[in-house]
């Protein structure tokens, strides 16, 4: 299969399977419109993805490039140590969130209280096993990934969506809110069950391996200043959670639609890049290392900008004609369509932050980009807090959209000055 014909057979199978997704979570806000379950829901995923994104993120961006280059017998040997590595770490962890969640849920959402509180609570724990599980489905991802098994990635994610979307049709009715929780944790263990066959028969963990060694020293910058800038999310939902009730779900889906769309060029074009970027990298061919990443660039950045102005164009009507059923109102769909505008920067950015980032983390390089990242959200932050304070949502969003923009703007000036010097 050549190279055009592989990225629009893969880009159709990423699309059937986002559109899973976004019927899924279809269903749920016209069955249950922007409410404070919805808000409880969202909100309670806030600390254990964020520990998600800053651990297990973090190792899949440095796993990609490390493990391309094994094969035979000691890719099954790393294959497994990273995945019992990340599963005893994730374990320790959500103990940790399960017996402490009372407090820490009271601290980052300090605008739900007594019947609210509980339902995010009990929702929160919930949500703490579907971490584990998650950073399970990374490791394995990162392993087919870094294969090259971008096609079976999809297809069992396809089929746990499939399983997920029939499911909460059928339960969300008469269960409500904890069918989403569950059935959401369902739909990862599948995809863990459907790829762990890549790893062969168990074998046990060697932790002194080279391989891991290699891996944390890489790890550790990057986990430090993820910690501490990814945050970010946290922020958005401590500040949403003390508005009114449904701000938190509309700004969660605003960002989740744009997420959906990101994840078909990402997987499409960024995903697919790292391998042969670490490949190219490590034989020192550095100008086809950028010709490869340019063309890249390129077909990002038009797919971005032309989107976003249809967006512009065609997006309210588009909007109401997805979302105006059952209890999702025509207002909170024109407030939908106005935070995804202002959010605008959020998009473009963080599709060309995808190829910007993994350019770093194909050569290796874990620190520049979290220096960038560190520096930025550092100046960021109080002004995130004013913009909320002074102009409620909307401020957020034009923050949010401002923020990405200069870290893209930043990593372009980095990668094209470190082209000029070679």
């Amino acid at each position: 299969m050549n190279t055009s014909k592989k990225f629009v057979s893969l880009g159709v199978v990423v699309t059937i399977n986002l559109t899973l997704q976004f019927l899924f979570q279809w269903c749920i806000i016209t069955s249950l419109g922007a409410s404070i379950e919805t808000d409880a829901l969202f909100g309670a995923m806030a600390l254990p993805q964020f520990i998600l994104v800053v651990l297990s993120g973090s190792l899949t961006m440095v796993l990609i490039p490390l493990i391309s280059n094994y094969s035979g017998n000691e890719f099954l040997k790393e294959s497994w140590n990273y995945f019992q590595g990340v599963g005893l770490l994730f374990i320790g962890l959500a103990f940790l969130l399960l017996i402490t969640a009372q407090w820490w849920v009271a601290w980052i959402l300090p605008g739900f209280k007594g019947t609210d509180y509980q339902l995010t609570l009990n929702l929160t724990r919930i949500q703490v096993i579907a971490m584990v599980f998650s950073a399970l489905l990374s490791v394995v991802w990162a392993i087919h990934s870094a294969k090259s098994n971008f096609f079976i990635i999809e297809y069992t994610s396809i089929a746990a969506n499939l399983i997920a979307f029939i499911l909460i049709i059928i339960f969300i009715k008469p269960v409500g809110i904890y069918a989403v929780a569950w059935i959401s944790v369902l739909r990862v263990i599948l995809q863990v069950f459907f790829l762990i066959r890549i790893m062969g028969p168990y074998r046990r963990p060697n932790f002194n391996s080279a391989s891991f060694k290699e891996t944390w020293k890489k790890l550790k910058p990057l986990m430090a200043g993820n910690a501490y800038y990814k945050t970010d999310t946290l922020v958005d939902r401590y500040l949403t959670s003390t508005g009114i009730s449904g701000e938190l779900t509309l700004l969660n889906l605003a960002q989740q639609l744009y997420t959906v769309a990101n994840s078909i060029v990402t997987k499409v074009f960024a995903n697919t890049m790292v391998p042969t970027l670490a490949r190219l990298h490590n034989a020192r061919r550095e100008k086809d290392f950028y010709i490869f990443f340019n063309k890249r660039m390129l077909i990002t950045t038009f797919i971005a900008i032309v989107s976003f102005v249809l967006l512009i164009v065609i997006g309210y009507p588009m909007l109401s004609l997805f979302f105006k059923y059952k209890n999702f109102s025509q207002a909170n769909i024109s407030q939908l369509w106005q935070l995804m505008i202002y959010l605008g920067g959020y998009w473009i950015a963080g599709t060309l932050g995808s190829l910007t980032a993994n350019y770093f983390y194909a050569r290796g390089n874990t620190k520049t980009p979290t220096a960038i990242g560190v520096i930025i959200f550092s100046l960021y932050l109080p002004v995130k807090f004013f913009a909320y304070k002074k102009f409620k949502l909307i401020g957020l969003a034009i923050t949010v959209s401002i923020y990405m923009l200069l870290i893209l703007f930043i990593h372009l000036y980095f990668i094209y000055k470190k082209k000029k010097s070679l």
